[in-house]
């Protein structure tokens, strides 16, 4: 389905920089950084190569990581261990793709609780098709992998 969405999603121009739709907004508001802070989720970018130069004030505050911590691969540092090498495999084959993707993984928060994220990974191409590097979003899932547990659990003693 990820797919399908990325397909209808506009080209950007050069810069990285998207065209207005007709009818949209545009004002400043909507290219500043506090849009991106506000978002309920966490947001990322990386380079081509798949280092992350900028996460939002979001995933700081959730993991309890700066900026600088952050940056680079030093956000692995809070995925689960259990989580860690399957993700990173996902990340790495991504990145040779170039194709959008998405994997589930547990997040350690600033007070050292994992939670379940659904995480988004999004190429980012010029007008000529180049890759310019790479954005995503991490959705916290978390209520509904414990929901699905507990279903499971559910079941199976009712079988």
């Amino acid at each position: 389905m990820i797919k399908q969405v990325v397909a209808r999603l506009p080209k950007p121009m050069a810069g990285g920089r998207f065209a207005p739709r007709k009818g949209s907004v545009t004002t400043p508001e909507l290219t500043d950084l506090r849009v991106v802070n506000a978002i309920p989720a966490h947001i990322w970018r990386s380079a081509p190569g798949g280092a992350v130069p900028f996460v939002n004030q979001q995933w700081m505050d959730d993991t309890g990581l700066s900026q600088e911590s952050s940056q680079g691969w030093g956000w692995v540092s809070v995925i689960h261990r259990d989580d860690r090498p399957g993700l990173l495999d996902t990340w790495r084959r991504v990145l040779a793709a170039g194709q959008p993707e998405e994997a589930e993984a547990r997040v350690r928060r600033f007070d050292g609780e994992y939670r379940w994220y659904l995480i988004r990974m999004v190429p980012m191409r010029d007008e000529s098709g180049a890759l310019l590097g790479w954005y995503g979003t991490n959705t916290d899932i978390d209520d509904l992998k414990q929901a699905q547990m507990a279903y499971r659990r559910f079941k199976g003693e009712a079988e």
